[in-house]
């Protein structure tokens, strides 16, 4: 038994590795308890909540396809299990996507399917049956499930997100170039966080004043620390960077 500051930091170690390889989605509700406040009540009601939702998506889409030269399309919910096309969201097994059996046929052609949990090998398979070229690429938009998240605040068993995936040259594959792409992303976001923030101007609800900013608080223009943190992630042939539009946990009614 390791005991004292070495022995807690060897479980320290431990707890980050277990962590690590679970990926994202776990968490604490005590610790979460500690974090977010108990007294939020949302400003807007759901049907002014979700007109400017829905305002803001498809304009921030709209100008990614400009911007980025995307075409969208559509992420099929299920999958063949034996594709292998589904993504585990993990490196140790804990996180095992819904599969259910489809006889077709009365198991004349039956097929064990997987509902996807995340699309990032279908969008790079996407890319070459789409014929996407160097300097293009696609706007997906997918809903998934993802049984095994730990449920909070920015983590839900269901996912409605929508995310792109852009050809590139091995050449291209440096900072100067992915700076450049997030600065065109951050031309894009903004204008739609604004343009929600207007609707609900627009909509002469009393507590969202003319002038109020809100959303805008939480924009700021990427430096070159925040590229050179994403360069090391940034795969050789293709550069993705998501955005949710909604991640709803499950809760009752």
């Amino acid at each position: 038994m390791t005991a004292g500051p070495a022995g807690r930091t060897v479980q320290a170690m431990t707890a980050s590795k277990a962590a690590d390889l679970a990926g994202p989605g776990i968490g604490d509700y005590a610790e979460l308890e500690q974090i977010l406040p108990d007294d939020y009540e949302p400003l807007p009601a759901p049907r002014e909540t979700m007109r400017a939702l829905y305002a803001a998506k498809r304009l921030i889409e709209d100008r990614l396809c400009e911007e980025l030269n995307l075409t969208p399309v559509q992420v099929p919910l299920i999958v063949d299990a034996a594709s292998g096309v589904n993504d585990y969201l993990d490196r140790d097994g804990s996180r095992t996507p819904v599969r259910f059996h489809i006889s077709n046929d009365r198991d004349a052609h039956p097929i064990d399917a997987e509902v996807v949990q995340a699309a990032t090998k279908w969008k790079r398979l996407a890319l070459r049956q789409f014929g996407m070229a160097p300097g293009e690429g696609l706007l997906t938009d997918r809903r998934a499930v993802r049984k095994d998240y730990f449920l909070d605040h920015d983590h839900s068993a269901y996912v409605d997100q929508w995310d792109w995936e852009q050809a590139i040259t091995a050449e291209q594959r440096t900072l100067a170039y992915l700076t450049r792409t997030v600065c065109s992303i951050w031309t894009v976001v903004p204008s739609g966080l604004v343009h929600g923030s207007v609707l609900l101007v627009e909509m002469k609800f009393p507590a969202y004043p003319a002038g109020r900013r809100g959303p805008m608080r939480m924009v700021k223009e990427p430096s070159g620390s925040t590229a050179r943190s994403e360069q090391s992630n940034m795969p050789v042939f293709a550069v993705t960077l998501g955005v949710n539009s909604a991640r709803l946990p499950l809760s009752p009614v």
